[in-house]
């Protein structure tokens, strides 16, 4: 019984830090990718489900864009 519940807690060990290791993995990859807690997308079009408009969409304007191009640090 006691090498049973060695056994249970060395696998859950394992599986847990497997699935630590492919999360960091797989953050590392996004943020190489130029996708960063910073970063978002603008999607024309976006935010529409089934022909009509999601509730919590906010359009942007070309205003918008011109004052985030003018910020230092946007690309």
């Amino acid at each position: 019984m006691t090498l049973g519940v060695m056994i249970g807690i060395a696998s859950l060990t394992v599986i847990v830090a497997i699935g630590d290791g492919i999360k960091v993995k797989v953050l590392d990859r996004i943020a190489n990718m130029g996708f960063g807690p910073e970063s978002f997308s603008v999607i024309a079009g976006a935010g529409r489900m089934f022909f009509a408009r999601s509730k919590n969409t906010v359009s942007m304007t070309l205003e918008d864009a011109e004052d985030l191009l003018a910020l230092p640090t946007v690309r």
